[in-house]
C-alpha cells in the first residue's frame, strides 16, 4: 500500500536536485516556476498536469510533467486511465498539456532523467495503446491502467544525471 508521507518526502528531496542543478540549465536566464504553493499554480497543476515552468530563449514557457520513482528500470510506465470510472481515458498520456516530460529514475548517487518531448511522445503513442500489456494498479479506491514501455521504445531524447 502506498505511504503518501514517504513518498512526499522523497520526491520533495528529488525535486531539491532537480530545482538545483536541471531546471536552471534548462531554463532560459534561469527562470523556473514550481507549481505548487498558490491557488493559481495548483489549478495549472492539477487540470493541466504540469508540474514546473520554464521560460525559453524566445520568452515563451515550456511546461513540464515530472514523474519521479524510486529504483532504476528499464520501462517506463505510460498511464492511460488514472481512474478508470472516466471516460474518455483520462491518463497523463493523453490529458497532460505538458510541452515536456521529465522522467526520472533514482539511483543511489542521484537521479537519471529522461527529457521527452511530450508532443512526440504522444503522436508516437498513438496507436499503439494495447500494442504492450495493461496493467492495473488499485490504490484508495480508484483504479489506474497503465502500459510498461521499454524505454528504447520511445522517441529519442535527452537524458540527464544528477549527483546528490
Amino acid at each position: 500500500m502506498a505511504n503518501f508521507a514517504l513518498d512526499r518526502d522523497f520526491t520533495t528531496q528529488a525535486r531539491k536536485l532537480l530545482f538545483r542543478d536541471l531546471y536552471p540549465r534548462l531554463a532560459w536566464g534561469g527562470h523556473v516556476v514550481d507549481m505548487q504553493g498558490s491557488n493559481c499554480a495548483d489549478f495549472i497543476q492539477r487540470h493541466v498536469h504540469i508540474d514546473v515552468a520554464i521560460a525559453t530563449h524566445d520568452h515563451a514557457m515550456l511546461g513540464i510533467e515530472e514523474k519521479i520513482v524510486r529504483g532504476k528500470f528499464e520501462r517506463f510506465v505510460i498511464e492511460t486511465h488514472s481512474d478508470t470510472r472516466n471516460s474518455p481515458p483520462d491518463g497523463w498520456i493523453y490529458t497532460s498539456a505538458a510541452d515536456r516530460l521529465l522522467y526520472c529514475f533514482t539511483l543511489q548517487s542521484g537521479l537519471e532523467c529522461h527529457y521527452l518531448n511530450m508532443g512526440q511522445l504522444r503522436q508516437w503513442w498513438q496507436g499503439k495503446d494495447g500494442q504492450y500489456p495493461v496493467h492495473t494498479s488499485r490504490t484508495y479506491g480508484w483504479v489506474t491502467q497503465y502500459s510498461l514501455v521499454p524505454i528504447r521504445d520511445v522517441p529519442k531524447h535527452e537524458i540527464y544525471e544528477l549527483r546528490w
